[in-house]
C-alpha cells in the first residue's frame, strides 16, 4: 500500500487501523509525507496472531520544517514469529524524525525489529532519533532489536539505541508488599511499558 496525504490524523488513524486488520502474511507499506509544514504521528499496532514480517518506508520529504512521530508497537505470544521492518528515508534538508518502538515477546514467541534512519546527501540540517525497547515475558522467548544508521551528509544530529529487558522484580516485590497482586502489578508494568506508544492511537478498541 501507498499513503500520500496532508493531513496527519488521517495518516495516523488509518495506518494503525489498517496494520491491525490485516492478515496477511507480508505487509508492505510506503508512506510519503509531502508538504508537512506541522508534526505528524504515523503508529503500527500489531497483536500478532499468525507468522508475519511487516515492512514499512516512511519517506520524509517535507518542503520544510517537517517532524515526523513515528511508533510502532508488537506483541507476540505462543509461536508465533513475527518481524518489523522500518525505513525512515530523510529526502530534503531542515526535517526531523523521532521513532518510538517497543516489543514484547511472550510464552515461545520471536519477535524482531529492524529500524533504519537513512539520510540523504540532500538532506542537510536533519534531525534523527531511534530508539528500540523490547521485553521478554518468558526464558523461552526471543527478541531480536537492530537500529541502523546510514547517513551521506555531514550536517545531521542523529542517534539510536536498543535495550532488551525482563519486567522489574523489584518493581513488582514493591507493588505487592503495598497490596497489589502479581497478575495486576505485571500488567501495570506493561501498561507503562508500552504506554509512549498508545497515548497516539485514538481507536479504542486497539488500545483495549
Amino acid at each position: 500500500a501507498t499513503l500520500d496525504n496532508n493531513d496527519k490524523q488521517i495518516i495516523n488513524d488509518y495506518v494503525v487501523k489498517y496494520t491491525s486488520n490485516l492478515c496477511s502474511k507480508q505487509i508492505s507499506f510506503v508512506i510519503n509525507s509531502v508538504n508537512f509544514y506541522i508534526s505528524s504521528y504515523i503508529s503500527v499496532y500489531q497483536n500478532i496472531d499468525i507468522n508475519k514480517n511487516t515492512y514499512i518506508d516512511i519517506n520524509n520529504n517535507t518542503i520544510t520544517d517537517g517532524t515526523i512521530y513515528v511508533n510502532a508497537l508488537q506483541n507476540t505470544k505462543q509461536n508465533i514469529t513475527n518481524q518489523i521492518n522500518l525505513l525512515i528515508n530523510h529526502l530534503s534538508a531542515d526535517c526531523s524524525s523521532y521513532t518510538i518502538t517497543r516489543s514484547i515477546a511472550a510464552d515461545k514467541s520471536a519477535a524482531s525489529i529492524t529500524g533504519k534512519i537513512l539520510v540523504n546527501k540532500q538532506a542537510n540540517n536533519t534531525c534523527a532519533d531511534l530508539q528500540n525497547k523490547s521485553l521478554l515475558l518468558s526464558k523461552y522467548a526471543t527478541i531480536n532489536s537492530c537500529p541502523e544508521l546510514d547517513i551521506y551528509n555531514q550536517d545531521v544530529i542523529c542517534s539510536h539505541g536498543a535495550s532488551i529487558g525482563h519486567l522489574d522484580q523489584d518493581a513488582l516485590f514493591y507493588m505487592q508488599a503495598r497490596g497489589i497482586n502479581i497478575k495486576l502489578a505485571k500488567k501495570l508494568l506493561l501498561q507503562a511499558f508500552i504506554e509512549p506508544i498508545i497515548k497516539h492511537i485514538k481507536y479504542q478498541q486497539i488500545i483495549n
